[in-house]
């Protein structure tokens, strides 16, 4: 991991692409497992 960080899902916002000038971290594929079912949950689409 490049630096320590928090991922707060509680206000989801897009943004463009170009916005993204650097890489902060590094997230494990667990913990990206993790953050799309907090994502899926958040968004209520296991209801879909």
């Amino acid at each position: 991991m490049l630096a320590q960080c928090v991922v707060n899902l509680d206000d989801i916002l897009t943004i463009p692409l170009a916005r993204l000038l650097s890489v902060q971290t590094e997230l494990s594929p667990e913990r990206m497992t993790s953050v799309g079912r907090a994502i899926v949950f958040a968004l209520d689409l296991d209801s879909a």
